[in-house]
């Protein structure tokens, strides 16, 4: 089986709103994973809350309650877009 990756773009906490997006790829991909499963061990490697974020793919929000493979994202390259819903002041 051909190894499945994407990426992820995300914007790092910065009080400034100064930063830089990054973007990380994510080499032992499995589609089958939950969407929140893999926010929640995202969220671990990068130090935020993970019921703070969310991805979106192609500007489209992903459910949670998913797999990305449901959501057609299979491994091939995608860019998925992390963000966080407490915007600070």
């Amino acid at each position: 089986m051909a190894s499945a990756s994407i990426r992820v773009s995300y914007t790092p906490n910065d009080i400034d709103g100064l930063a830089a997006k990054i973007e990380k790829t994510i080499e032992d991909f499995d589609p089958e994973q939950r969407v929140s499963d893999f926010i929640n061990d995202f969220a671990l490697d990068i130090n935020l809350p993970g019921g703070d974020l969310y991805l979106t793919f192609n500007g489209t929000r992903l459910p949670v309650d998913t797999s990305f493979e449901e959501n057609g994202i299979n491994g091939n390259g995608e860019l998925l877009e992390l963000f966080s819903e407490n915007i600070p002041a």
